[in-house]
Parts: structure tokens; sequence; C-alpha cells
């Protein structure tokens, strides 16, 4: 809303349970605008991160499920 540029990546999985309430309704609010995009991506992410001005969160996920 403050114009700050955001693009998010999604897997199918994610992007279908975006077109679901409430998300849906968040989505209509922001989906058109000039500094907003989404991408879909066919096959699982292994990765999450999340980059801002001040900070950056990177999420490694291991194949060991006790890890």
């Amino acid at each position: 809303m403050r114009g700050i540029q955001v693009e998010l990546i999604v897997t199918s999985e994610i992007s279908a349970k975006m077109k679901e309430e409430p998300y849906e309704a968040i989505l209509k609010t922001i989906i058109d605008r000039d500094n907003f995009r989404i991408y879909v991506y066919p096959k699982a992410i292994k990765i999450g991160m999340t980059v801002t001005d001040n900070c950056l969160s990177l999420g490694l996920y291991s194949k060991e499920p006790d890890f």
C-alpha cells in the first residue's frame, strides 16, 4: 500500500489456497497494483526467504525429518 515492491513466489498448492477466503479478498485489494507481482512455481519450493529494507530472513529445509 506504501508503494514498496513486492514479488511473491508460491507453489501451486499455496496458489489454490490463496483463491479461498479470507486470502482472496486480500489479494483483490493488491493484485492490480504496479508494485505487486505473484508467480506460481509448479514444483515444491525448498527455500523460504523474506527481504526487506531492514531484514533478511532465510529458511532452508532439511531432508532429515528430525533435523
